[in-house]
């Protein structure tokens, strides 16, 4: 199952600047909203995970009780990023799986690629 979303991080720009940290609550956990602040340019952090949420849920299809909080997306050491799904949207996958994720930017676009392979 995959996923892929492409953004124009000014539509999260206008967002963020009219609901602010209600829209941060809203789509993003707690560590993913430390994370992004840690970094210079955090809109466009927030822009990438807010793409992968997208792609992931796309890689579902299942749309059905899923909230925001049920992905997670995280970096290892090296920057790579990887997905925690959980909650409804964890349940909405038939089978065991390890995922796949790869973000980019071209300024104002962002793209993530969510795969969900079967294992």
């Amino acid at each position: 199952m995959i996923g892929c979303d492409l953004l124009d991080s000014r539509r999260i720009e206008k967002i963020y600047a009219k609901y602010g940290q209600r829209f941060l609550n809203k789509v993003f956990t707690q560590h993913e909203q430390e994370q992004a602040f840690i970094k210079k340019e955090c809109i466009l952090r927030f822009c990438k995970l807010f793409s992968a949420k997208e792609a992931a849920i796309k890689a579902i299809g299942n749309y059905h009780g899923i909230k925001w909080h049920d992905f997670e997306i995280t970096h290892d050491e090296f920057g790579k990023p990887h997905i925690e799904i959980k909650g409804q949207a964890h349940l909405n996958i038939p089978f065991p799986y390890k995922s796949w994720v790869t973000l980019s930017d071209e300024i104002p676009f962002v793209m993530a690629v969510v795969y969900l392979q079967p294992i």
